[in-house]
Order: structure tokens, then sequence, then C-alpha cells
């Protein structure tokens, strides 16, 4: 499930193409952040009750779709590609990091896997901590690996690639992939 391509994905890679391996690594820590939140919830229980929240799923399913569809159409608006900027300074690692961040914990699919994906895996007679700690660790490492791995391929195919010209071509195909996954997560 980790290696299909989502939002978390996506974004991973639009960043690897702009900003390098080290940036599209931030915002996969990023999205590794909020799924480290989404597990908590699911092992204690309380994605059920998200779940159950109509109005907190369609805000969150709002917010997430609004948000991608903004992402999108900023990639798809950029002027010129000018070059990838591998610089990953302070407030660049924190913006990286947070747009990472902001994808998943808005992305409702994500409460909907872990609420579903968890609970098949915790063993309610054993220890619920020992078993949420191991669980999320090993998602979280996984996960991590996977969008490390997409973020470099796009940054290393950006610098094989005459950099401008096939950076802006596949900015503008994020984008338009973007748009089109929050258009789904629209009618969801």
């Amino acid at each position: 499930a980790t290696l299909t391509p989502g939002p978390a994905v996506l974004m991973t890679m639009s960043v690897g193409l702009r900003r390098g391996t080290v940036a599209a690594a931030l915002t996969g820590t990023g999205v590794c952040a909020a799924n480290a939140i989404w597990i908590t919830l699911s092992v204690a229980g309380l994605s059920a009750v998200l779940l159950a929240s109509a109005t907190l799923f369609l805000v969150l399913k709002w917010a997430g779709a609004c948000y991608l569809i903004y992402v999108g159409l900023r990639l798809i608006l950029k002027r010129s590609a000018g070059g990838a900027d591998v610089s990953a300074g302070p407030a660049r690692a924190r913006g990286a990091f947070a747009r990472g961040f902001l994808v998943q914990m808005t992305n409702p699919k994500a409460m909907i896997f872990f609420g579903a994906l968890v609970p098949q895996f915790v063993v309610p007679s054993q220890p619920l901590l020992v078993q949420g700690v191991i669980l999320a660790a090993t998602l979280i490492v996984i996960e991590q690996l996977v969008l490390a791995g997409y973020g470099t391929l796009a940054a290393q195919g950006a610098r094989l690639a005459g950099r401008e010209r096939w950076t802006l071509v596949t900015e503008k195909t994020s984008g338009a992939l973007m748009i089109g996954a929050g258009l789904g997560l629209a009618t969801l």
C-alpha cells in the first residue's frame, strides 16, 4: 500500500523535482509525522470516533481536497521552473516538512487506512502500548524509505533530463495529478 502513488507520493516527488533529495526526504518526514498521529489515534481507538463523526470527516475531506487543488494550481500556474532550488536552509526545511505533514493530516483516506489496518494487528489481550509502538515504527520506517526513494528518483530524473524543461513539464503534470487527487478526494 505504501508503494501506491497517492497525495503523499505526488507531493514528495514534486518537492524532489524542484528542490532535490534532501527537501523531498523532509517532506516524507512530515508525512510520517502525520502518520504517527493517525496510527496513535487508531491504536487508541479514536479513529472509530472520527469515522463516526460525519462533520469532522467532511471538514478533513474538504480541507485536504482544497489543499491538494491549491498545491496543484500553484504548480500549474508557475511561470518558469527556474532550475531546481536544492538549498535546504531552515525555512525551506520547515516548509517541506510542513507541506508533507499538512497533506497527510488532511487526507481522510489516511484516517480510514490506519483505522482499518491497525486493529487487524492488535491483540487485545497483549500490552497495547508495546504493540502500538512496534506497529507504528514499522509502518513509519517503511513509509519513510518509500517516500525517500520516490523523492530521490524524482530529483535524479530532474538532474539527468535537462533540468529546466523537464522539471517544468513534470511540475505541470504533478500539478494536474494533485488537482485530480483533490477532486477525487472531494467526491469520496
